[in-house]
């Protein structure tokens, strides 16, 4: 039987396994809002797309609760930043070149496009990659911070930052000016650093069933809003108006806005429950985690991803609430394991990029380590 000591040498399955679950939820969300499912659209199956819609949200949320978690009591390194801007820039010039060679969507190979290819973060082909780089490069400022706070003063922080980063945002929403995506990100490891540090053991139980119930709770706002859109007069337009809800963009406001609680409250939740769940290691489902990340690359790369989910994969013909529901999972499933191939077959490839670019950063960026 392996010690709570040898269990902190190595991966953490638990750790491993919700990163995994983390992308699936977001591949499963771009299926639900890539697939017009035009036909036979009963209100349980609406009903059910919209938690899939709501999934790729909490698995975003998830993903950096998880960096939160695992780097707080560490030093930011260098190596790691460049190893995911090295992999991103792989998987971004290796599907290019696979939508020129299949003529996907006409595609040609252009020189400066190509260009554009190589650094993907740079250009925010991968928004979340983007985002995520520009919250590492400031972990040496805020991890430093967090740390010299006390339990009280860490909680302070955390409940003024949720009121003007997600409360805010969703009372007074206005296009182009809602929040700034690091600044998310910042906040979501801001919680998992405080996870990690201050929060004690939690139901298990309880926590799902808590993450279920605001999931519920979102998706019932979602339908309330979309029957509420529809008024066009009285009271409760002008008040959507007024605050900006009325716009076609924003009927999914609770379960799509990268910026609303709903989603956080149901990611933090499932992360307690995987957390207080017993440790264990496994170098299958570590093996997994480990690559799952070119599951991402993969299936979201420029101009490979809307052939993708809109032409290459086309579930528009299935029928039945549960018979797309289980569509799209193996759909998803099937796409996961594609990236997982993927990454470990560029690994070699990655290595050599993400030496080279070490170097570089490290003339730059020398603070992280």
């Amino acid at each position: 039987m392996e010690t709570t000591k040898t269990i902190r040498k190595q991966r953490l399955s638990n750790i491993e396994a919700l990163r995994i679950f983390s992308i699936l939820l977001v591949i499963l969300h771009h299926i639900a809002i890539h697939t017009e499912w035009s036909t036979g659209n009963s209100q349980m199956f609406v009903f059910l797309k919209y938690f899939l819609v709501l999934g790729g949200k909490v698995g975003v949320d998830l993903f950096v609760l998880i960096s939160g978690w695992l780097m707080i009591n560490s030093r930011p390194k260098v190596s790691s930043l460049a190893r995911t801007v090295s992999e991103t820039a792989v998987f971004s010039v290796v599907m290019y070149l696979v939508a020129v060679g299949m003529k996907i969507k006409n595609t040609h190979f252009d020189v400066l496009y190509f260009i554009k290819r190589i650094f993907p973060v740079m250009f925010n082909d991968y928004w979340f990659v983007t985002t995520f780089v520009l919250m590492y490069m400031t972990l040496p400022i805020l991890i430093p911070f967090l740390k010299q706070l006390n339990q009280l003063e860490y909680k302070k922080t955390l409940s003024v930052s949720f009121l003007i980063i997600l409360i805010w945002p969703l009372l007074y929403l206005k296009p182009g000016m809602n929040f700034s995506y690091p600044v998310l990100f910042l906040f979501l490891f801001a919680v998992g650093g405080y996870i990690r540090n201050f929060v004690d053991r939690k139901s298990v139980k309880t926590s799902f069933m808590k993450a279920g119930l605001w999931a519920l709770i979102g998706v019932f706002l979602t339908l309330s809003t979309r029957n509420l859109v529809g008024v066009q007069d009285g009271v409760i337009r002008s008040l959507m108006n007024f605050t900006g809800w009325s716009n076609a963009w924003q009927e999914n406001i609770f379960i799509w806005f990268d910026a609303s609680p709903i989603p956080f409250l149901v990611a933090i939740n499932i992360f307690l429950a995987v957390m207080n769940l017993p440790k264990f290691t496994n170098k299958i489902v570590n093996f997994f985690g480990r690559h799952v990340f070119g599951a991402y690359l993969f299936q979201n790369a420029p101009i490979f991803s809307p052939w993708i989910y809109n032409t290459f994969i086309d579930l528009n013909g299935v029928q039945g609430t549960f018979q797309r529901l289980g569509a799209a999972l193996i759909v998803a499933l099937l796409l996961m394991l594609i990236g997982i191939v993927l990454h470990v077959l560029l690994g070699s490839i990655t290595t050599i990029w993400s030496k080279k670019l070490e170097n570089v950063f490290l003339k730059f960026l020398g603070g992280l380590e």
